[in-house]
């Protein structure tokens, strides 16, 4: 008997991360009130290094779940197949009778 199998579309997040210097521009330390510094600003100019060169991104974390959305194989992409035949019946899932 052959097998048989169920398409199951997962996703992996990758979480990375990196350490930046982020240089005190009149713009960074224009805060609102008695702050010094202006978080919206500061956070815009730590992100406008993320796609420099020099920056050092480590992975933090990685996790695999199932995708929210489950769609048909699009065309283009693979799937993997399991090496080897187990029996459905007689296999993993163990036989009825």
């Amino acid at each position: 008997m052959g097998t048989f199998s169920i398409q199951y579309r997962l996703r992996r997040t990758i979480v990375q991360d990196a350490f930046v210097n982020v240089r005190l521009t009149n713009a960074v330390m224009s805060g609102p009130g008695d702050r010094p510094i202006d978080p919206a600003a500061f956070d815009q100019a730590a992100l406008a290094y993320a796609s420099e060169e020099g920056v050092e991104w480590r992975i933090e974390a990685v996790t695999v779940e199932p995708h929210p959305s489950q769609v048909p194989l699009p065309e283009g992409r693979t799937r993997y197949e399991p090496a080897g035949d187990i029996d459905w019946w007689e296999g993993e899932l163990g036989g009825m009778g």
